[in-house]
């Protein structure tokens, strides 16, 4: 209602707000790659802002009254506690007088301590608490801290505290006068004391655990000038270096350059063993060195029952595992140390001899933003049992790293995405200066590292190279690792600018050498891999060629001419076509006509494409696409369908990206092609698309098998395509029960369901199938000069028309087959542009009698002219077997005339036979059993919960009696699977009221009901969720 305006429109505002929070939360976290949302079976597939909902909380600031973000979901303790809403502040409004400020920059910049321990943070949850990962887990946060509020649970005297504090608080505590002063006071004098660094794992003067405390200002982005970014640099890095040589003194005796050489796998020479055991080698004096912060281990998501993320490094083989995600990685950050690595070792964990690595690559960092594949490995059986250890060389090219990656890139033995590994080291050279002495790294060679040209390319190896406008001191936070939130790890600077400016020439004369070697490798017809890690990464084939095959700062591929871009007609106010290769957001749309198109020409490469990513434009959350296919094409005449979209909803909000992963076709194409197939999101046929990047194996244009591979894999698709069909029609001549799905192109295409039936599978002719009784079709009354109603599932334009009647209809009946159109097309009749259709809705049934409307069309005036068809989509909740086009009002002629001459579904075909003694041992006494029973009553669904029900019919003995629950008097029997101790009993599932019914974890659980002598016919039936937990 009109009033309402004021009170609903800034509740919708606000709900528009939380679902872009929530996406952009989302995509942040890289949680759009959940198997929740990813996968068809998921319960979230492709509905990314109901899933954002879901998994994340938010919270109205009680001061600023904006929502701000809460942490997750399944943060929540559970316990239900009110909270007070004067509690909820946002992060900005929070005054934390314990965090030592920067002068300069407030706290934005800010590295921060866990609450409860002496490690970095990771996480920060409610806008209030940061927690390193092992408090963040569950079972533990929620002993700490209160959901939502971020309140202490304990009193701070009784969380664990650092050697350097730990001794303080028990002297204050003998105080006399403790017992008498209030909790307030208590935690005054508490917070007064502060860690002796020496004492402390991060060698910080740090207060007691249980307050939040910032360990420095990280290097602001926008300082003004140069000079103050490098003097912010300097004093950062110095800070950083003064903390790590208390850590590790014995660095001291340590000369840059010094080989740590492998001997056999986890011996007692790698770099890590070294640090654990501070220098001296002495197995009996080892501690894991990422416990000691004198390495920073990261990790994507863990699985709740694995060891902390630090057993990675450590040397016992323990259950050590990331949840199964898209691209699960490991990172080491060495922070201030740098390595030229020769071999490094992997184990697998101890829980099983499966999920074992089998395709995954070691990644390497100078900087930890741009990373560079060492190795890659392809079906590596190497690590075959629990606790196996295989050590692997490696060719730096004489280069040294900061951080090292280790990221799967398919599936392990298993064929799961878990990554498994409960054991890293690494063995080469160290250095405490990264490229000390940089004129040595080239030799008279000419080859990074003194090596010899002669050497065979190593197609594995992809230089990730920082720019001047990208330097590679830059002061990242974390440890590179995607979506990593971790802390903060500037990279030491050389002993003056001359000495950094070396090191950029060396960097990029390394790339230049690089390219040469490329060149000439894919000259020679190999092969050269790019892996996908995140959406707009820089391990793309477009950025690869946008930066001149890594030697020079990004332009966009398609303005340098490298690539070439073409499409359908463009909007008037679009960019060009080229802004789809381009890293920004624009505004690149077609105009609103059917089967728009963007295509990539890439001239003289080819690739063999694993993976692509699209990006919405920038002008509007909605016009985002739906449906679609991704073609690759040679000679841009026979396309080859990689991949097929209908109504996939990934992309939801302007500047959005997402990237979807494609079959293998075993072939290269020299052309990429987008192709809309159906309306967007907003019912449009706009073409709206502001980037595009590709992932896969790079080839030149002079491999010979390019071509006689891509014929074969075009031949095999038409191939298999038409033998489907054949096939899907023989399951229907033999009356077996099947599926097929129909994909739309265009309007009375070859691809619809009735031209299907009507051509035998493609086998014959068409033929009208009305007319060889595959289909029945009837109408309310025609006119006399009508043609007959067959027509209406013909392929002629006709004179097909009703009298003017209300409600007039025209209806096809698919017999023993249901479908479930996605979508449906209609074709105005011969005689005049007239008498079209404006208003009328699609309904379908299974028996005739009870209608389901699919569709409403109000004024809708896309028939327009004698002949003219259109297409709708179509979103059915079910099959049916029967469809009927009912008018519902006036036609374009203010008429009630409803003239149609042509009717075409798209979507799945489902053959159906069902037999409910099938597999029965004693048939015949059961046929004659089936016929001898007697109708008794007729259960008629009209809401979940009502009095109508099968069940509730035997609960009440037919309605003579009142309710009682049929499961417990045995009336009906009840059984499942083995069921938790606390569950209530089997026959709750009969119930009326909401408890704890629950089996036990087990794979094919199940629950079932036996009515004993009755027997039903359903038509539907209801469950409802138990009462313990959403």
């Amino acid at each position: 209602h009109p009033k309402l305006a004021d009170v609903i429109d800034p509740l919708r505002s606000l709900e528009m707000i939380l679902k872009e929070k929530g996406l952009k939360r989302l995509k942040y976290e890289g949680r759009d790659k959940d198997e929740a949302v990813v996968k068809p079976d998921g319960k979230w597939y492709n509905d990314h802002i109901n899933y954002a909902q879901h998994v994340y909380a938010y919270f109205m600031c009680f001061e600023c009254k904006n929502p701000y973000f809460g942490g997750a979901k399944e943060c929540d303790d559970g316990s239900g506690d009110e909270v007070n809403k004067e509690e909820l502040i946002c992060g900005k409004c929070q005054k934390i007088e314990s965090i030592d400020e920067c002068k300069e920059h407030g706290e934005e910049y800010l590295a921060y301590k866990c609450r409860y321990c002496c490690t970095m943070s990771v996480f920060h949850c409610w806008g209030k608490v940061h927690f390193c990962r092992n408090c963040h887990q569950p079972g533990v946060w929620d002993k700490l801290s209160t959901y939502s509020t971020g309140k202490n649970k304990k009193a701070l005297e009784d969380y664990p505290q650092c050697d350097g504090i730990r001794k303080q608080i028990q002297t204050l505590m003998k105080n006399p006068l403790w017992h008498k002063w209030s909790r307030d006071k208590k935690d005054e004098e508490v917070y007064k004391l502060r860690a002796i660094p020496e004492l402390c794992p991060l060698a910080t003067k740090h207060p007691p655990n249980g307050f939040e405390f910032g360990l420095g200002c990280t290097l602001c982005a926008d300082k003004k000038t140069e000079e103050e970014n490098k003097k912010a640099r300097a004093k950062v890095e110095q800070e950083l270096r003064d903390r790590l040589s208390k850590i590790m003194p014995f660095m001291k005796n340590v000369a840059s350059g010094t080989k740590f050489v492998h001997k056999h796998p986890l011996d007692e020479n790698g770099i890590l063993f070294f640090f654990g055991t501070k220098g001296t080698k002495d197995p009996n004096k080892y501690t894991n060195p990422a416990k000691l912060g004198m390495v920073i281990v990261n990790t994507s998501e863990m699985m709740p029952d694995s060891q902390p993320y630090s057993a990675f490094i450590g040397r016992q083989c323990v259950r050590c595992v990331t949840k199964p995600s898209a691209s699960c990685w490991f990172s080491v950050d060495y922070i201030d140390k740098y390595i030229k690595p020769s071999h490094y070792t992997l184990r697998h964990y101890i829980s099983w001899d499966t999920e074992a690595l089998r395709n995954w690559i070691l990644e390497a960092s100078f900087d930890g933003h741009s990373w560079q594949t060492l190795r890659a490995h392809r079906n590596d059986t190497q690590l075959n049992h629990k606790g196996a250890v295989a050590t692997w060389e490696l060719r730096a090219k004489g280069a040294k790293y900061r951080c090292f990656r280790i990221r799967q890139i398919g599936v392990n033995s298993n064929k799961h995405y878990y990554l498994s590994c409960s054991g890293f080291e690494i063995y080469g050279d160290i250095y405490q200066i990264a490229y000390a002495n940089p004129k040595k790294a080239i030799s008279q060679s000419g080859q990074p590292g003194g090596e010899q040209n002669s050497e065979p390319f190593d197609a594995s190896l992809t230089g990730q190279v920082p720019w001047d406008n990208e330097p590679v001191n830059s002061g990242g936070k974390g440890s590179g690792a995607p979506g990593s939130k971790g802390t903060s790890g500037a990279t030491p600077q050389d002993s003056g600018a001359d000495e950094e400016s070396q090191d950029m020439a060396l960097l990029r004369e390394m790339a230049r050498q690089e390219k040469q070697r490329l060149i000439h490798h894919l000259s020679a017809g190999n092969g050269y891999p790019f892996y996908y890690t995140k959406d707009f990464d820089e391990c793309g084939i477009l950025h690869f060629l946008g930066t001149d095959w890594r030697t020079a700062p990004w332009k966009n591929p398609a303005e340098m001419g490298v690539v070439t871009v073409t499409s359908s007609r463009l909007g008037k106010d679009s960019l060009p076509a080229t802004a789809i290769c381009g890293r920004g957001v624009g505004r690149c749309v077609c105009m609103a006509e059917k089967n728009n198109w963007f295509m990539i020409d890439f001239r003289n490469l080819y690739i063999r494409v694993t993976h692509y990513t699209l990006r919405h434009y920038d002008s509007w959350d909605t016009e985002c696409l739906r449906n679609w296919v991704i073609e690759g094409s040679i000679d841009g005449e026979r396309w080859l369908v990689l991949r097929q979209h209908q109504n996939d909803q990934a992309l939801n909000y302007k500047g959005q990206a997402y990237t979807w992963a494609l079959h293998d076709y075993g072939c290269a194409f020299r052309r990429l092609r987008i192709k809309q197939t159906g309306p967007n999101n907003n019912n449009h046929y706009f073409l709206a698309c502001s980037g595009f990047e590709c992932y896969g194996t790079l080839y030149k244009e002079d491999n010979t098998d390019i071509e006689g591979n891509f014929t074969k894999a075009y031949n095999e698709q038409q191939k298999m395509k038409q033998l489907s069909l054949v096939r899907f029609w023989q399951m229907l001549s033999a009356g077996q029960a099947g599926v097929y799905h129909f994909t739309y192109s265009e309007d009375f295409d070859e691809n619809g369901i009735l031209y299907f039936l009507g051509s035998q599978g493609g086998q014959k002719g068409w033929k009208n199938p009305a007319l060889t009784d595959e289909v029945a079709v009837c109408s309310s009354a025609l006119v006399k000069d009508s043609t007959e109603i067959s027509y209406f599932v013909g392929r002629d334009t006709v004179r097909l028309v009703t009298k003017p009647e209300d409600n007039a209809w025209m209806q096809v009946d698919f017999k023993d087959k249901l479908i479930q159109p996605s979508y449906y097309t209609l074709k105005h009749y011969l005689s005049w542009d007239t008498e079209c259709l404006r208003n009328w809705i699609l309904q379908a049934s299974n028996d005739g009698i009870h209608w389901v409307t699919v569709k409403k069309h109000e004024e809708d005036s896309a028939l327009s002219e004698k002949g003219a068809s259109h297409t709708w989509p179509v979103q059915s909740r079910g099959a049916y077997r029967i469809w009927r086009i009912k008018q519902t009002g006036l036609n374009s002629n203010k008429h009630k005339y409803l003239a149609c001459s042509g009717i075409e579904f798209y979507g799945q075909l489902f053959l159906t036979k069902f037999d409910p003694l099938a597999g029965v041992s004693n048939r015949p006494q059961c046929e004659k059993m089936m016929k001898s029973l007697k109708f008794l009553h007729k259960a008629k669904f009209q809401q979940n919960n009502d009095k109508n029900g099968v069940v509730y019919y035997v609960g009440t003995r037919g309605g003579r009696s009142n309710w009682v629950n049929p499961g417990a008097r045995k009336w009906i029997v009840t059984d499942g699977s083995s069921l938790m101790r606390d569950s209530q009993p089997a026959y709750a599932l009969c119930g009326r009221i909401s408890v704890r019914c629950v089996t036990q974890p087990l794979e094919n659980s199940w629950m079932k009901v036996d009515f004993k002598n009755l027997y039903i016919v359903p038509t539907h039936y209801s469950l409802r969720h138990y009462i313990s937990w959403d």
